[in-house]
């Protein structure tokens, strides 16, 4: 099984807006399907303009998604593009 979850957060209409993150993840997306073959349907997509939008909530169940039924040799891709932070623990 191939499998993708990829978000791209652009912050469209703050401050903090970014220019290249939903690009960055229709870039991935094409590549993976053209070059790694993985089917377009099995690409999870989350960005400003998706209809699924990458709230937290709607990234864990997404990340959900992408391991249930996940067994060893299978090839799960994760992407994210956006802002970033550290957090020590």
């Amino acid at each position: 099984m191939k499998r993708a979850l990829l978000i791209g957060i652009n912050y469209v209409g703050t401050p903090n807006a970014l220019y290249g993150c939903i690009n960055d993840v229709n870039n991935v997306a094409a590549y993976l399907q053209t070059a790694r073959g993985y089917p377009a349907a099995s690409c999870t997509v989350l960005s400003d303009a998706t209809a699924r939008k990458p709230t937290r909530a709607n990234i864990l169940a997404a990340f959900k998604e992408l391991l249930q039924g996940a067994r060893a040799g299978d090839e799960l891709w994760f992407h994210y593009s956006g802002h970033g932070s550290l957090q020590r623990d």
